[in-house]
């Protein structure tokens, strides 16, 4: 009866395999979306920064009444 509880039972090596080829399958769509994104952001121009107003631009050499 002991037998055959511990045949039904995957081996250490078997356990091991399969987490590896989860590891891989979960690893593999992670590179593959890397490499789809560089291509895309480098394409893409940053943005310039819009000019701003002179009103926002304080001043430090004012002097500002209180």
């Amino acid at each position: 009866m002991a037998q055959e509880a511990t045949e039904s039972e995957p081996t250490m090596e078997e356990i091991l395999a399969s987490i590896r080829r989860i590891i891989d399958e979960d690893e593999q769509p992670a590179e593959e979306a890397a490499a789809e994104e560089a291509p895309a952001a480098a394409a893409e121009p940053e943005a310039e920064p819009e000019p701003e107003a002179e009103d926002d631009v304080l001043e430090l050499t004012d002097m500002v009444e209180e």
